[in-house]
C-alpha cells in the first residue's frame, strides 16, 4: 500500500505503522501543536478537555501510540477535532475557534504544517470522496473532500466492538488556493444502530458521510459556493449499494 491507499482505504494497520515509524516524540509533538492535549480554544464556557492515559504522552506505550493513529487510546471532543482538522486544511495554521461572526480582520496563525502539506491533505481528502470510504459524502459540483471515522467505544476491560462513534469530517470546496475560503462540516453519531437505508452498516462512511453530503448540498448556495463541472458521479446518497459490515476490529 502507498500512503494514499492507507488514507483512502482507511487502513488501521497502515496508519499504525506510520505512527510507529514516525516515533512517539514526533507524533505527540504534532498532537500537542494541534491542540489535541488541551480543551478547544473557544468563547463557550468550560469546554471539555481530552481524556488521555497515561496523561503524560512521554509515558505512552507503542500500543497506545498505534491506537491513537486510528482514533482510539485517547478521547477528544468534536470541537477539538474540528479545530485540529481546520489547521490541516487551511494552509497549515491552527486558529482559535469562534462563535462570533467574522469581521474580515486578519486571523492569527500558529503554524503547524507547511502550505504544501495542507495542499496534499486537501487532495487526499478529495481522493477519499472520489474513490475511497467517503464516497457517499459527494455533493454534485461542490468538490467535497473528507475523512471517515469509526471508533469503538471504551468498555470494561477494553473496547466494545458493537458500540461505535461514527463520524465524517468534510471540507469543501477542495480546489482553489490552499489558504482560500473553504468550509468544514463535522458529522458525528454516538452509538448508531444502522438502518435499512444503510443496510445495517454503522461505520462513518455509511451513516455520517451521507449526512455531510446532504448538509453541504443545502448550505453551499447560502455560502456562495458555486457548483462546477465535476467528473465524479455517484448514485444518490440513499441509493448507493451498501453491504452489511462486520465492524470487529475495523475502526476508520
Amino acid at each position: 500500500y502507498s500512503l494514499e491507499d492507507v488514507f483512502i482505504q482507511s487502513s488501521n494497520i497502515g496508519t499504525s505503522r506510520v505512527a510507529i515509524n514516525a516515533g512517539l516524540e514526533a507524533v505527540t509533538r504534532y498532537y500537542d501543536a494541534l491542540g489535541l492535549f488541551h480543551a478547544a480554544d473557544i468563547e463557550l464556557p468550560e469546554p471539555a478537555g481530552p481524556i488521555v492515559y497515561p496523561r503524560d504522552p512521554k509515558n505512552w506505550s507503542q500500543l497506545t501510540l498505534a491506537q491513537s493513529a486510528f482514533g482510539q487510546g485517547m478521547a477528544i471532543t468534536p470541537l477539538s477535532y474540528a479545530e485540529a482538522v481546520g489547521a490541516v486544511l487551511n494552509g497549515g495554521c491552527l486558529r482559535p475557534l469562534t462563535i462570533k461572526k467574522y469581521n474580515g480582520a486578519p486571523l492569527s496563525c500558529n503554524r503547524v504544517f507547511k502550505p504544501q502539506t495542507s495542499q496534499t491533505m486537501l487532495e487526499l481528502m478529495r481522493e477519499n470522496v472520489l474513490k475511497g470510504t467517503g464516497g457517499r459524502a459527494n455533493a454534485p459540483g461542490l468538490r467535497v473532500g473528507g475523512k471517515t471515522g469509526s471508533a469503538q467505544k471504551p468498555a470494561k476491560g477494553g473496547y466494545d466492538p458493537t458500540n461505535l462513534i461514527s463520524s465524517f469530517a468534510a471540507v469543501f470546496p477542495t480546489d482553489g488556493p490552499v489558504d482560500g475560503d473553504r468550509y468544514l462540516v463535522q458529522i458525528m453519531f454516538d452509538s448508531p444502530h444502522g438502518s435499512p437505508m444503510s443496510n445495517g452498516g454503522r461505520l462513518g462512511g455509511v451513516v455520517a458521510a451521507p449526512v455531510a453530503g446532504r448538509v453541504i448540498d443545502r448550505i453551499a448556495p447560502m455560502l456562495g459556493v458555486a457548483r462546477k463541472e465535476d467528473k465524479f458521479t455517484t448514485p444518490q446518497w440513499d441509493k448507493a449499494p451498501i453491504q452489511p459490515e462486520d465492524v470487529t476490529g475495523e475502526d476508520h
